[in-house]
């Protein structure tokens, strides 16, 4: 759902370069403090209830839908949304995965993992620990952003940008095609609140091929709420 999350599965294409720059060393110091990183590992549960605007460039649209996610460690999983009246529940149970809309969805234990939600808020710091930020700058501008320069071994490029006063990410670039500034995927966050220690943005958008594909907006993200693991299963939501 969060487009957000995706810092974690390209992990597996990403390879080493040497550490041991000391600006980058004190800039990732100042983003695990800003983000919370200590308290990420204390999530258990999480809930996120917002709107989705979706916009379809072919027929110069958007639409707009109510959704709701509940995930519980290690992968239970539920999530509903509404579009133009038309219901959709899903989820997966610890045993099954389960759909009201003909037949059952694949089931992909990252796609329900909390720790893709997590991905968005620890994800720099992962790739910091394997060594993948090759360089860092100041970019001016009418509001200075401090950009991190990362690189894959399929030739990937990757740019972070932080804002330079408080070190939270203000968006992700990848560059599909390195020097095709076209084929790039650009998710954008921003509206950042503690909730439980930890600075999560409550906007997100996403940007594909230099055209706006989807804007979430969280009303609410809740952290460790209690719940019983009878409302993961089907029956709970489906006749």
């Amino acid at each position: 759902m969060n487009c957000v999350y995706l810092l974690i599965l390209i992990s597996n294409l990403m390879f080493g370069i040497d550490k041991g720059n000391d600006k980058i060393d004190e800039i990732i110091a100042h983003h695990k403090k800003a983000i919370g990183y200590n308290a990420l590992a204390e999530i258990e549960s999480l809930v996120l209830v917002g709107e989705r605007e979706i916009c379809v460039s072919q027929y110069d649209t958007c639409f707009t839908d109510y959704y709701k996610e509940v995930r519980k460690r290690p992968e239970l999983f539920y999530y509903e949304s509404e579009t133009l009246g038309h219901k959709v529940y899903e989820g997966y149970d610890g045993k099954n995965n389960w759909s009201n809309i003909g037949g059952d969805f694949e089931y992909n234990s990252d796609y329900f993992n909390i720790n893709r939600f997590k991905a968005n808020l620890d994800g720099l710091v992962y790739m910091y620990n394997k060594s993948w930020i090759r360089d860092s700058k100041l970019i001016e501008g009418e509001e200075k952003v401090l950009e991190l320069d990362i690189y894959t071994e399929h030739n990937q490029q990757i740019y972070v940008r932080l804002n330079p006063k408080t070190y939270l990410i203000i968006s992700i670039l990848f560059e599909n095609y390195p020097g095709y500034r076209a084929y790039t995927s650009e998710y954008i966050f921003s509206k950042y609140k503690k909730v439980k220690k930890v600075k999560v943005p409550f906007k997100e958008e996403f940007i594909s091929k230099g055209e706006l594909f989807s804007v979430i907006e969280y009303h609410k993200i809740l952290i460790n709420q209690e719940f019983e693991n009878e409302m993961f299963k089907k029956a709970a939501h489906v006749n």
